[in-house]
């Protein structure tokens, strides 16, 4: 092979040639040593420079080594860094000027010192694309609910987990289960930070969340499944009823009317009203309730309001009431016999003072009579004595 050269472009015009065999690297120990010196090179040697200067202050070629104080006009400076470069290019960009392009020069790469030993070189080692991504950890979840203005409420779950952190990762994508894991619905992909919402879960039903990783290759993960969340809706009672009062129908004595103060809850579903046993099982919207009692006993009566959510006020209004079904006795019964007709008994009484009175019945030895009145006359059929009992009739 024959090769044409200048010494230098700009000290010697006169080319020179020279005839020279170049061999090809023919092994693998050749080939490894050159690539070794390259990749230490570039590692040690990462440093390059351009500046112009005047042809007569620099007398080099390419492939020389020179050495440049930092900065280099203050050569005379003390402290100043010094580090060498090799020329690698120069070129004559107007008459009279050089453009040299150099690189920092390091000398143990031409040495046994680093130009023929492997350098150590820190490799990562990548997942592999195929095997599947790591799941999610810490699945934490909660319930929030919120009231709309026409009082329902409306519940939702917040969740955070902690994402894998691995380069390959793609998305992370979340389900939910009613039914204990049996079957899954999907319901789109959580946020960077590991946070999710599902809106519009049910009262009254339990929800278990599953998270799947997909990596890049779309292959995904079986996921990590959270411990599940029972939704009570609204958790919080209602307002309390303020009092209730009882008073006993003066026209029924069997009959209460009960009335209770409102409660202005916007959630507020109604009133659940209570003698021993719930009386109202559904809930009723008025504030007012006729009792009908069977019994004479002390009766307790008590209310509570339920929301939307079913959830009872805490503290009930009650209000006990003594109720008598039979009517009040008459009082003052006299019995006179007739002083113009002695075959006649007159009898009176005191009224009584209920007003579900319907009449009296009035018994004289063996005879039964029933009246409106307070006053009634009997007739005696023969002389003896006698003996007059009265009794209400409601």
């Amino acid at each position: 092979m024959q090769l044409a050269g200048e010494t230098s472009q700009f000290r010697n015009k006169t080319p020179l040639t020279k005839k020279i065999s170049v061999y090809g690297i023919n092994n693998f120990p050749q080939a490894s040593q050159l690539s070794w010196f390259h990749l230490n090179k570039a590692q040690t040697c990462p440093e390059w420079i351009q500046y112009t200067t005047n042809k007569r202050a620099l007398n080099r070629s390419i492939g020389d080594v020179v050495g440049i104080w930092n900065p280099i006009t203050e050569v005379t400076e003390p402290g100043l860094a010094y580090k060498r470069y090799r020329i690698m290019q120069m070129t004559e960009p107007q008459e009279n000027k050089i453009t040299m392009v150099m690189q920092e020069y390091n000398p143990n790469l031409y040495g046994d010192t680093m130009g023929s030993v492997a350098p150590v070189i820190n490799i990562t080692k990548l997942a592999n694309p195929t095997a599947a991504p790591p799941d999610v950890t810490d699945i934490q979840l909660a319930q929030v609910y919120y009231r709309q203005a026409d009082g329902t409420i409306i519940s939702y779950i917040t969740g955070t987990c902690v994402l894998p952190d691995f380069g390959n990762f793609s998305e992370a994508r979340l389900e939910y289960s009613t039914d204990s894991g049996k079957t899954w619905f999907s319901y789109g992909k959580i946020n960077s930070d590991g946070t999710f919402i599902v809106d519009n879960v049910k009262t009254g039903m339990s929800y278990s969340i599953r998270i799947k990783i997909a990596n890049r290759m779309g292959i995904v993960s079986d996921g990590e499944v959270s411990d599940p969340i029972y939704i009570t809706g609204k958790d919080q009672p209602p307002s309390n009823v303020a009092s209730i009062t009882a008073i006993i129908d003066p026209a029924d004595r069997t009959k209460v009317n009960l009335e209770w103060s409102a409660v202005n809850d916007i959630d507020l579903r109604g009133y659940q009203l209570s003698e021993g046993t719930v009386l109202t099982p559904t809930p009723i919207t008025a504030t007012k309730y006729t009792y009908t009692a069977t019994s004479s006993r002390i009766h307790t009566f008590s209310v509570v309001a339920i929301d939307n959510s079913g959830n009872p006020s805490d503290i009930p209004a009650e209000k006990q009431l003594q109720i008598i079904l039979r009517p009040d006795t008459p009082t003052n019964l006299k019995a006179i016999q007739d002083n113009s007709d002695r075959s006649k008994l007159n009898i009176s009484w005191v009224a009584s003072a209920g007003q579900d009175i319907t009449g009296y019945i009035i018994t004289c030895g063996s005879q039964s009579f029933f009246t409106k009145e307070t006053i009634y006359t009997c007739v005696i059929p023969e002389s003896g004595t006698y003996e007059s009992r009265q009794k209400l009739e409601q």
